[in-house]
């Protein structure tokens, strides 16, 4: 809004909005009427205070009126009113009598212009009435009679005082000396006015007085007033000012309103509104025509947008399933049950979708619906729950191929053990030729050695299960490993018709790296048994090439039955076996690909097949490259033959509590040459190397009774600490190898005892 030169307010069409938003905020939070009103005497537009200082029940009723004829108490007053404003373009403080709907007549202070367009035509009047009545009537009061004004002030529920433009106080009413708790009149009398009120207020006071002077009056304004006893109070604090006969500033009338209930009240809901913005879930209010006029700051935070982008709109663009017919049903159940959750997807300012939960609440507020809802992103619930789900289903799955593990295990130990009983029953035999008797060892000896590879099996896997198993790497030659391998299978390829075949990807110092070993022989065992099993003609290669410069890649390629797609993302699956194969029954525990996926994954690396249904298999498996810088001076190992001659004069004790095995020891041990002491437990063990000082050689079965392994070769150290320990025990595993090493033993070998390791280790200590 701008002004002419005749001081009459023009209208700018581009303060146009300017205007409806002071309109909006007046109307909204003054207790002045406010108005526009055209040249004819209609009321154009009333504000709620207006409406209500007149008596009527609505703006409508309002604006049927005519000014002059329905609302001024003398109607000519009007046209005179309209003359000086059209001719100043401008009024102010023009005390005016009005008449309320009721007939009751009322005295109003006016301020007002005259609006017109930029051709300087008059368009309308505005203006504001403040209702002076009560004053007027406690200025006629005190003039008329102090009696009837004491009376009239007494009856008031409000503190109510009158002190000059000092703060001196010149009357006041008893509820507010209640209200300030002071006893006699006297008191209060000598207490300033300006005095009461709270230090961190009186800036505002000033700005409060400067009000006052300038408007004549002003209303609800807070601060905090102090009592007799020291305690303060928040108060409402009106007042007007009372003029003397000059027309200068003489008094002022002030009424305190005790608003300490009313402000615990609103620091109560300011609280609970600053615990709702800072709440970890969103929290929405909606109308009945389903828009956000309320949205927290989590609410915000979690889609993205700012608060003004959410006020007003449809609560869709957040709820894309959120259309009228779904509305209408979740207001339908609130409205009956009060409340109601559920869940849902919201989307975000970017247009990513994410799971909530949603609380809504029905609340029925001065008889308008409204939806209190709160959401919670549940997308980490949601994916644990999927996990579960997976875990459960994984479990479920695990029991299954358990259960049908345990089947398998116990028809693939039986087989050998049929082999074994049976067999062994017919060596009894007399008339048994020579040939057959070597024929039912040789099936007694390979049964036992498939029985000790199926118990292998589920021991190497339940050490990797519980994490017994370590990699412990040493330098050795790739190309040396390959030709062992290729020696060990050339004969059986050979009696089976299959070709051999292996590849070297590296030469001489190149093929030198630094890895574990027995693992990477292990894992190509493994494949290569399998590539054995399931090729009934055709050719097994196997080999390894440098991938880059970091990787040896290794491969076992056969042209057997193949696999299926359905089954080559389980083939590593522990527990899991496939039979493919028309043609014959294949053995095994189905865990030796598990094995070999776990070991890969161990030393770095990882492990993959490519296969096709009746072309065969080719199994890839990828270690890092470590070199090792020098010559290749690793070679091939060669089997300790069973010609061993122990040195005369070696003594070996071994302590074994089962008869069966020390018998085999002893065997094994005096067939190459040693004098062979026993020990049952470790007691006897401790008190053998006392009595035979010479003794060369300890096997010491690590569980013993009364004193076990590593308590008894604790106490040998003690006494001796050059004799050699080799550890023996029916536990397997890195781990296990590991705690007898550190626990005083110098070797160690697992059960059952092989005639390979027994003598390779008397050959390491003795020869």
């Amino acid at each position: 809004m701008a002004k002419n030169s005749g001081n009459k307010a023009i209208i700018n069409k581009g303060d146009r909005r300017e205007g409806e938003d002071l309109y909006r905020v007046l109307f909204e939070n003054v207790h002045d009427g406010i108005y526009q009103s055209s040249p004819d005497g209609k009321i154009i537009t009333a504000n709620p205070a207006l409406v209500k200082m007149l008596g009527y029940s609505d703006e409508e009723e309002l604006k049927r009126l005519n000014i002059g004829k329905d609302i001024y108490v003398t109607p000519s007053a009007r046209d005179g009113f309209t003359s000086d404003l059209s001719r100043t373009g401008r009024l102010k403080d023009v005390e005016l009598i009005l008449r309320k709907k009721n007939g009751e007549e009322i005295i109003v202070l006016e301020n007002s212009h005259a609006v017109v367009n930029d051709n300087g035509e008059l368009l309308y009047y505005e203006g504001t009435l403040t209702d002076i009545t009560e004053r007027k009537i406690a200025e006629e009061a005190l003039r008329e009679s102090e009696e009837r004004y004491h009376t009239l002030l007494e009856t008031l529920q409000d503190g109510l005082s009158l002190f000059d433009m000092s703060g001196r106080i010149k009357y006041f009413n008893q509820q507010k000396k209640r209200m300030l708790g002071y006893d006699s009149d006297e008191e209060l009398m000598k207490v300033s006015t300006f005095d009461m009120i709270h230090p961190d207020d009186q800036k505002n006071l000033k700005k409060i007085m400067e009000e006052l002077v300038s408007n004549g009056s002003i209303r609800d304004k807070e601060l905090r007033v102090l009592r007799k006893d020291g305690t303060w109070f928040w108060a409402d604090f009106s007042a007007t000012l009372i003029y003397d006969r000059n027309g200068l500033p003489a008094f002022i009338m002030d009424t305190l309103k005790d608003i300490s209930v009313r402000r615990k009240s609103e620091e109560q809901l300011k609280m609970l509104k600053e615990s709702i913005d800072s709440h970890y879930d969103s929290a929405y209010w909606m109308d009945s025509s389903n828009r956000f006029i309320y949205v927290n700051n989590a609410g915000c935070r979690e889609t993205g947008y700012s608060l003004d982008e959410l006020l007003g709109q449809h609560v869709s663009l957040l709820n894309p399933s959120a259309t009228d017919e779904n509305m209408d049903r979740v207001w339908k159940y609130i409205r009956e049950n009060g409340s109601g959750t559920g869940e849902s997807v919201h989307r975000r300012k970017d247009g990513s979708l994410f799971p909530v939960e949603i609380v809504t609440t029905y609340v029925n507020f001065k008889g308008r619906e409204y939806s209190c809802g709160f959401a919670r992103d549940i997308t980490e619930r949601k994916k644990f729950l999927a996990d579960i789900t997976a875990a459960k289903e994984k479990a479920e799955e695990s029991d299954r191929l358990k259960t049908a593990f345990l089947h398998n295990i116990s028809h693939e130990i039986r087989t050998p053990m049929n082999a074994i009983v049976g067999f062994t029953s017919l060596l009894e035999a007399s008339d048994l030729s020579e040939e057959t008797r070597k024929q039912y060892i040789d099936i007694v000896y390979q049964s036992s050695n498939q029985l000790l590879s199926i118990i292998s099996d589920i021991v190497d896997i339940s050490n990797i299960e519980t994490g017994h198993v370590r990699i412990s790497e040493n330098e050795f030659s790739i190309n040396s490993v390959i030709d062992t391998l290729y020696d060990q299978y050339r004969l059986y390829a050979r009696e089976t018709g299959i070709r051999l075949g292996y590849t070297k990807g590296l030469e001489g110092d190149a093929a030198v790296i630094h890895a574990d070993e027995t693992k990477v022989v292990q894992i190509l065992t493994n494949l290569l048994n399998n590539a054995f099993k399931f090729t009934t003609r055709g050719s097994v290669d196997f080999g390894y090439t440098l991938k880059g410069k970091t990787d040896i890649e290794f491969f076992v390629r056969d042209t057997g039955i193949g696999i299926t797609p359905e089954y080559e993302q389980r083939i590593f699956d522990r527990f899991y076996q496939v039979d493919n194969s028309p043609e014959k029954k294949t053995e095994g525990t189905g865990l030796g690909l598990s094995i070999c996926k776990s070991y890969v994954e161990m030393m770095g690396g990882k492990i993959w097949l490519s296969t096709k249904k009746d072309s065969g298999s080719e199994f890839f498996f990828s270690i890092p490259y470590k070199k090792i810088s020098g010559k290749d001076t690793v070679t091939k190992k060669k089997l300790v033959r069973t010609s061993l001659k122990i040195p005369a004069g070696k003594k070996i004790l071994v302590s074994e509590d089962d008869d069966l095995s020390y018998r085999l020891m002893e065997e094994l041990l005096t067939k190459h040459g040693a004098t062979v002491l026993r020990a049952s437990d470790g007691r006897e063990a401790i008190n053998a190397v006392d009595n035979n000082p010479d003794i060369d050689l300890i096997f010491m079965d690590i569980k013993l009774p009364l004193v076990d392994g590593y308590s008894a070769v604790s106490e040998i150290r003690k006494k001796n600490v050059k004799v050699p320990v080799v550890a023996i025990s029916a536990y397997t595993g890195d781990v296990e190898k590991e705690k007898a090493i550190s626990g005083g033993f110098n070797g160690y070998i697992s059960k059952p005892v092989s005639v390979k390791n027994l003598l390779r280790t008397v050959k390491d200590f003795l020869v």
